[in-house]
Formats: C-alpha cells, structure tokens, sequence
C-alpha cells in the first residue's frame, strides 16, 4: 500500500543426513509405565516440509512444554505414569529402532499419540484423527472428536471433522500389530 517493493531471497540445501531422534520424560508417580508423545522431525525432499511434518514437531513441543511447566507450578498433579516426548529423527527407521532399543520396557508403553501433519493435513477445512480400525482407539478416539465438535465451524477452526482408518503411512503404525 506503501508503494514499495518487497525482494526475498532463499537459499536451501537439500542433502541426505543422519536424522537424530530426540526423547524427553516427564517422570510419573509410576515411571515403570508410560505414554508415548510423538512426531516425526523429517520430511523428504518432495514433501511439504512446514506442514510434514514442523506442523507436527511444533505440536509435540508445545504439549511437552505447557504440561511440564503446569507440573512445575502446582497447578495440575503430576501425571499417573510418565509421558515420553520423542521427536523422531527419521520418520519410520526411528520409530522401529526406539521399539528395539526399547525392548522389554516396551511392555510399559500404554498408548502412543502421534501428530503427522497437525498444521493442515488436507486439502479440506477439517480434522482428521486415525485409526478408527485399531479396536483398542475407540476410546481414545472419543476425546479429540469431542473437542472437534465443540470447536468445529467457529471463527479460524475446522468445519468438519471425522475418524478414518489407516492411511498407511505415519511413523505410530510401527507400533501396531502387523495386521493393522
């Protein structure tokens, strides 16, 4: 409106690394059990990197945080059994590799949370939450759709929403049983 011109530049590399996979605890009053928080921290080279998944990372930073700091307050209780951060450093060999290393404390591991592409997702104004064919998600799956309802069509929120099942390709699928 100023009548000026705006130049940007960039510059970007794109090379293969060795991706780092970052954990962080939130020590429970019982830290033998535990949930699992996560995002994968890459994205190849063709994807849409800020949404694929920084959308996802930033979700899984910004929950870490607020809990941690509320803990740290007094003003919620510590929780039950830890929650464990993980940002994986590459999106599926991360995961599998923390499942090996884990070994039998995996058998501690309650549920796993995984954001993939929390910023947008889809093409579409509206929420996904995956998988609705897991049988032991029917639970879990109420709460987020809960607050979907309660949010959905209010000013800079989803118009819609909906469970769906298995899309095949996040990195929450190495803990699941083959056959799902």
């Amino acid at each position: 409106q100023a009548g000026r011109t705006v130049r940007v530049a960039l510059e970007a590399t794109i090379r293969e690394g060795r991706g780092k996979t970052v954990v962080a605890t939130l020590r429970g009053e019982d830290p033998s059990r535990y949930y699992l928080v996560c995002a994968h921290g890459d994205s190849d080279s063709g994807g849409p990197g800020a949404d694929d998944n920084a959308s996802g990372v930033a979700t899984v930073m910004e929950i870490a945080r607020v809990y941690a700091s509320l803990v740290r307050d007094g003003k919620v209780p510590r929780p039950k059994h830890s929650i464990r951060f993980a940002v994986w450093g590459a999106e599926y060999r991360s995961a599998r590799a923390f499942i090996e290393r884990e070994g039998d404390d995996l058998k501690g591991l309650l549920g796993v949370m995984n954001f993939d592409e929390t910023g947008t997702g889809a093409e579409r104004d509206a929420i996904y939450f995956e998988s609705n064919d897991v049988p032991w998600n029917e639970t879990l799956l109420r709460t987020p759709e809960k607050a979907a309802a309660d949010y959905a069509g209010r000013p800079g929120f989803w118009t819609e929403y909906t469970t769906n099942p298995s899309q095949g390709g996040t990195d929450s699928y190495a803990f699941l049983p083959r056959k799902y």
